[in-house]
């Protein structure tokens, strides 16, 4: 539950990519165990059905759970959430495994070798997240907003250097 802080408020989580993501990431170790995680937060209400243009299988967290889970995963170093709100931003990189950046120009200038999670929810831009740096990054998460374009081939040129990439989902 703690690995649906990383995607913004309001935000629909489809089914099988969080499925996905949790195997990719080594939660569990097949995609019908994870689906039966999913189906129990469902039967909790701690995730809402949601229909999202006819789509089935898209789900939601309700905004008071997903304000408890942010505070939750930041006190347990689950993730780190930056958005940006210029160089005052604290990190503690080296003790996280999953990042969540709200813009792809905020990314942090630490080593980040160690992250294995990257969702990213903005624009993309070529000079932004320094992809070649995440050399041990199993899942990527790219959620284009506010009429951004697709990638560029730099940034798929990155992608492909990710050598250890299990997971690439892209929104938008």
């Amino acid at each position: 539950l703690l690995y649906c802080s990383m995607f913004p408020p309001g935000y629909p989580v489809r089914r099988e990519s969080l499925v996905r993501m949790w195997t990719a990431e080594g939660f569990v170790s097949q995609e019908e165990v994870a689906e039966g995680f999913f189906d129990l937060l469902v039967s909790r209400n701690m995730l809402e059905p949601l229909i999202v243009y006819d789509e089935k299988n898209t789900y939601n967290v309700h905004p008071l759970m997903q304000r408890f889970l942010v505070c939750k995963a930041k006190e347990d170093n689950f993730v780190a959430c930056r958005q940006y709100d210029g160089p005052n931003g604290s990190w503690h990189a080296k003790q996280i495994r999953r990042l969540f950046l709200h813009f792809f120009d905020c990314c942090p200038d630490e080593d980040l070798s160690h992250i294995r999670s990257l969702v990213v929810y903005g624009k993309p831009k070529m000079d932004g997240v320094p992809l070649d740096k995440f050399v041990n990054l199993r899942v990527l998460e790219i959620i284009i907003c506010d009429g951004g374009q697709s990638f560029d081939n730099h940034l798929v040129d990155d992608i492909c250097g990710l050598m250890r990439l299990k997971y690439l989902g892209h929104t938008g």
